[in-house]
């Protein structure tokens, strides 16, 4: 199997508490099926054109990573944000440490139409993660390990 990337038509949305922002939505194609992988964000606001700049710059490679990473992964899943790239070597590590997860709104995995986001953090370490899966068989695995560990609601 093959992914490839295609952007959607971008947006003007209200960005941070004082400014608007042009969202560019970016999906990956598998499957025949698109799947949103995240928005690339260029903040509009004029007073502060290098923090815009900046911050435009860094949506657009947060978002290349995912990609590649996603390329990487046959389209199963791409880590946002953690210490490990790989969630079954990132589990692995907790257990050996025996860490207890830090869960967020009620539980680590978040559910959206085309994806389901595994995120929290840990409670003896500060480990926060986030991985975006989109590979059914990935996440019944996950959700099978990390039933039986221990977790602390936040």
């Amino acid at each position: 199997m093959s992914v490839t990337f295609v952007n959607g038509e971008s947006f003007i949305e209200r960005y941070g508490i004082t400014g608007n922002g042009e969202y560019t939505p970016v999906f990956m194609e598998k499957d025949g099926k698109r799947l949103f992988i995240r928005n690339i964000v260029r903040p509009l606001r004029a007073a502060d054109y290098l923090w815009c700049k900046y911050e435009y710059e860094r949506s657009i490679e947060e978002t290349e990573k995912a990609k590649e990473h996603l390329i990487q992964t046959d389209g199963k899943w791409y880590c946002s944000h953690g210490i490990n790239k790989n969630p079954f070597e990132f589990i692995k590590w907790v257990q050996e440490h025996k860490y207890t997860f830090q869960v967020w709104g009620g539980s680590l995995f978040k559910e959206h139409k085309d994806f389901t986001d595994f995120h929290g953090n840990l409670v003896e370490y500060s480990a926060a993660f986030s991985y975006r899966i989109y590979d059914e068989a990935v996440l019944s695995e996950l959700k099978s390990i990390v039933g039986n560990m221990p977790k602390r609601p936040l």
